[in-house]
């Protein structure tokens, strides 16, 4: 039980610093050459889409564009992982 804790701390702690690896990142690109950035979140069904500086907005079309193509690809491997579940169970 306290490997289960501490696997899961260490992942939860791993996926933090990804987060505060990727803000500081950003953070240093638009502080060193003032340059333009995109960001598109998902938050439940409600994408939340900003972009900032000179190319701002076109890379906000690709950032959309991009979440586009990850939903879709979602959409289509769960009904694959759906299909062969129930091939798996006899069809139920």
């Amino acid at each position: 039980m306290r490997a289960e804790r501490l696997a899961a701390a260490l992942v939860a702690l791993g996926f933090a610093l990804i987060v505060a690896g990727a803000v500081l990142l950003m953070l240093a690109a638009a502080a060193v050459n003032g340059g333009g950035g995109a960001v598109v979140v998902v938050v439940g069904p409600v994408p939340v889409a900003v972009g900032w500086g000179e190319a701002g907005p076109a890379l906000l079309v690709v950032a959309a564009v991009l979440t586009l193509i990850m939903l879709l690809e979602l959409l289509l491997l769960a009904g694959v992982v759906g299909r062969v579940v129930r091939e798996d169970t006899g069809g139920e």
